[in-house]
């Protein structure tokens, strides 16, 4: 990467450790892919609340659970869309019961994806 643009290998380090300490970076990570770990059905939740707990409070609870990947509040007719993976459809089934179980959930549904044409796309900064 360093001699394909002119910058030295200390100058490419210099840059990024000064994106990491502005934010700008927020963490490095590996993926694992989740189809070789047995997480082949993938599914998108939507979470209404029913006004039992505060919204700030069933947040917490879903992010115990290890199937919800990600967790985003939204405007709308729902509170939450959450991704979720299992291992297969019953293994999602299990996963809406607790959902469900947390005071406060009035009702889910449930989108099932069928195939994924890419995800985890890198920001294009400008």
């Amino acid at each position: 990467m360093a001699s394909e643009v002119g910058l030295s290998t200390a100058a490419v380090h210099e840059r990024v450790k000064k994106m990491v300490e502005r934010g700008v970076i927020e963490r490095f990570s590996l993926r694992v892919d989740p189809e070789r770990v047995g997480l082949r059905f993938t599914a998108f939740v939507a979470v209404r609340n029913d006004g039992g707990i505060h919204c700030r409070e069933v947040a917490p609870l879903l992010r115990e659970m290890p199937e919800v990947l990600e967790l985003h509040s939204v405007a709308g007719e729902y509170d939450f869309l959450a991704k979720i993976r299992t291992t297969h459809a019953r293994a999602l089934e299990e996963v809406l019961y607790k959902i469900k179980a947390i005071p406060g959930v009035a009702r889910t549904t449930s989108t099932v994806v069928l195939n994924t044409e890419f995800e985890d796309r890198p920001l294009r900064l400008p």
